[in-house]
């Protein structure tokens, strides 16, 4: 009987690592084909991810796009509005000027600086710098200085329809002595 149970036991441990092996090779294949599995749903998540990058990767540009298009219509009105602007302060020096040379003018018609400001519409402080002006040129002039510039700038030279031309303001406070109405 001994050797009975050395048989089974030789034979049963063969069996029992046969057994042993043949589940520790359903266990890793078992283990490759999950591992497949997820190795698969892995790949189908990065390659839905890399799908979705190139979507707001095309999204981003076409805005990108649009954004440089808006950013050059504002340039060109940026641009347009400029030379408006330079157009409409190059005509505002123009009458600036008149009624700088108009102020002299009527300085020298004896009118009163406060009377020639509110009528030219110019700040008083401005107006006094013109009378001034005035009060120095007719002083240079006194002392024999007065050359062609000098009597341009006084208005010695002008005629009464001249003064009528510089600013119709002016023109009608000449006539008068006041103000419009």
């Amino acid at each position: 009987m001994d050797a009975f149970w050395q048989w089974s036991d030789s034979s049963a441990v063969q069996i029992m690592w046969v057994l042993v092996g043949v589940v520790g090779l359903l266990f890793c294949l078992w283990l490759k084909e999950r591992s497949r599995k997820k190795w698969g749903e892995q790949a189908a998540r990065l390659q839905e991810a890399v799908h979705n990058a190139n979507v707001i990767n095309s999204n981003f540009f076409h805005s990108l796009e649009v954004v440089q298009k808006h950013l050059e219509s504002l340039l060109v009105r940026a641009d347009t509005a400029e030379q408006r602007l330079r157009r409409l302060l190059t005509q505002a020096e123009v009458g600036r000027v008149d009624q700088y040379a108009t102020a002299s003018l009527l300085l020298s018609e004896g009118e009163e600086v406060e009377q020639v400001a509110r009528v030219l519409r110019l700040p008083l402080t401005q107006v006094r710098l013109v009378q001034e002006l005035r009060q120095e040129v007719d002083k240079k002039r006194q002392q024999g200085g007065g050359d062609k510039e000098t009597k341009k700038i006084s208005g010695d030279s002008r005629t009464k329809g001249d003064k009528k031309k510089l600013h119709p303001l002016a023109a009608h406070a000449i006539g008068d002595g006041g103000a419009p109405s």
